[in-house]
């Protein structure tokens, strides 16, 4: 699997086909998957960066591990929740500055804290060693459909 800075500058390639859709594949176009994947990078590390360590409660989750250790999100299983859900037509400037806080954002990841962590909606608690590979997967889970969009 790809390094988030790589799935970065691949996700900036894409944003030139970024009004492509493929209903067979996605309700949404191409658009709302990168501007989607970029608001839950940025979120997530804006998170990590603010939750107060002590209350860190470390929960297992059968889905945690699934995702962390197989590398795969099940297509179309999960909502994703409003908070990173893209507002109706997303716009390409929109998601240029996402891109750019996110390139940001992945750098910061790596001083940040270890005892950090995020919460997830399903996941609960994720730690900063945890959260590289769950972007990871999750970015790749998006390319993916983005390449199925584009075929």
């Amino acid at each position: 699997m790809k390094s988030l800075e790589n799935q970065l500058d691949e996700m900036e390639i894409l944003l030139e086909k970024s009004t492509s859709m493929n209903s067979k594949v996605s309700d949404a176009d191409v658009a709302w998957h990168l501007e989607h994947n970029l608001l839950v990078i940025n979120q997530v590390i804006t998170n990590l960066k603010h939750f107060n360590v002590q209350m860190f409660q470390p929960t297992f989750s059968i889905a945690k591990w699934f995702v962390i250790l197989v590398g795969i999100i099940p297509k179309g299983k999960v909502k994703a929740p409003q908070a990173v859900s893209p507002k109706e037509g997303s716009d390409k400037d929109k998601i240029i500055q996402e891109l750019a806080l996110a390139r940001e954002n992945v750098e910061d990841l790596k001083s940040i804290p270890l005892n950090k962590y995020f919460e997830h909606p399903i996941f609960g608690h994720v730690n900063v060693r945890l959260t590289s590979r769950f972007l990871a997967v999750h970015t790749h889970h998006h390319l993916k459909i983005i390449h199925q969009i584009l075929s």
